[in-house]
């Protein structure tokens, strides 16, 4: 029995049989990443010419399709326990903290994990795609009054948020991370927390082509670990938290140890 179930397991982690079968697509076993692009548009004409993989386009309405059905927002066990840790070690009195600005924080957003766990309530804003943000409004309304859902930075009246949550979400500015990081310094962050994020010892950042799901690929910014905390180093913010977390993800191109899962956190340096 032990040898079948060792046979099964060698048959499942191969990666030719689990694209010919069609098996649920897993980051343990199938490639994250294929292969790399010096810039957003040339890693969208990569993945359009992909052989096996569905054009970018009918990826995007994957993901519209797939946002649209979700039916609510809510806390999710394993992200609290990856994230709540990071955020409450730097942070130490969040009582102190009067507003969030939570970008990309789709159906967990920052704040309901504060909630959930410190027992504090803190007004919201989350930063979401377009086509998302009725909808989730339409959520939040059911049963948590103290988070708004913008599709725009123009839609925002607030001027300054004590709390910006970049989250795992900046690598997919189609290279515009450092144009988006200069229109949110605006607000004046005490805080900016970036999480789940892909960071390199190169001097520059570059493109991946991302899984998404069997057959499907988007671009992914792989970060230049020095570069970015050298521009926000520049802006009068301080790295005051790094963690690596578990890397087990599988790269076309790159060995496993040349590329690192990070989170951070910044502080706005006391003048």
């Amino acid at each position: 029995m032990k040898n079948l179930k060792k046979i099964i397991k060698t048959l499942l982690s191969n990666r030719f049989l689990r694209d010919l079968f069609s098996i649920g697509w897993n980051p343990y076993y199938d490639i994250t990443f294929h292969g790399t692009a010096e810039s957003y548009v040339e890693a969208i004409k990569k993945i359009d010419n992909k052989k096996g993989f569905k054009k970018f386009k009918d990826t995007l309405d994957l993901i519209e399709k797939n946002n649209m059905d979700v039916d609510k927002i809510s806390v999710t066990d394993s992200e609290v326990y990856s994230f709540l840790p990071i955020l409450i070690s730097a942070i130490q009195n969040l009582n102190k903290v009067n507003s969030i600005l939570d970008i990309g924080g789709g159906i967990n957003p920052i704040n309901i994990y504060i909630k959930e766990c410190c027992n504090i309530s803190i007004p919201c804003i989350v930063l979401e795609t377009d086509d998302w943000v009725e909808k989730l409004n339409q959520l939040a309304q059911k049963n948590i009054n103290d988070i708004r859902y913008v599709s725009d930075l123009s839609q925002i009246k607030d001027t300054k948020f004590d709390i910006i949550n970049m989250g795992s979400s900046l690598q997919y500015f189609e290279g515009k991370h450092y144009d988006f990081l200069l229109k949110i310094l605006n607000y004046d962050p005490n805080y900016i927390i970036i999480t789940r994020n892909f960071f390199t010892k190169n001097n520059n950042d570059f493109f991946s082509l991302q899984s998404c799901g069997r057959n499907h690929l988007i671009p992914h910014t792989f970060f230049s670990f020095k570069k970015l905390v050298s521009f926000l180093e520049d802006k009068s913010y301080t790295l005051i938290f790094k963690t690596n977390h578990l890397n087990y993800y599988i790269h076309e191109e790159l060995k496993n140890n040349e590329f690192e899962y990070k989170s951070l956190i910044f502080e706005k340096k006391k003048i």
